[in-house]
């Protein structure tokens, strides 16, 4: 399997993690014991930086971030924090973060 190394590659690749594998807040990476069972699950950023952590993923982050809603009041204003603080909002469900993802894939076609 080839890696991903575009933008596009990489937000398709992530999306692919949390869909199945599964998503969560506040921790990048989390790893729960079920049933005997490793179960892993990621953030939205956690998801990015599995897949790469080089150059490519801040054309990949910045394209999430420019997806985000912008009615959203973020109470950080450093946009670098944008991504996980909408993430981590007790609100947010995975079906918006899966949204998201379309949207900033979708965008690296425009």
């Amino acid at each position: 399997m080839r890696k991903a190394k575009t933008a596009k590659e990489i937000l398709i690749a992530s999306r692919w993690l949390l869909v199945n594998h599964g998503w969560c807040r506040f921790y990048q990476h989390a790893i729960v014991k079920a049933m005997g069972h490793d179960k892993h699950s990621f953030c939205a950023l956690g998801a990015l930086l599995i897949v790469e952590k080089k150059f490519s993923y801040y054309e990949a982050y910045d394209k999430l971030v420019d997806a985000l809603p912008s009615d959203y009041n973020f109470l950080l204003s450093d946009r670098g924090a944008h991504l996980a603080e909408w993430n981590d909002d007790y609100r947010r469900t995975k079906e918006q973060v899966i949204k998201l993802f379309d949207r900033a894939i979708k965008s690296c076609d425009e």
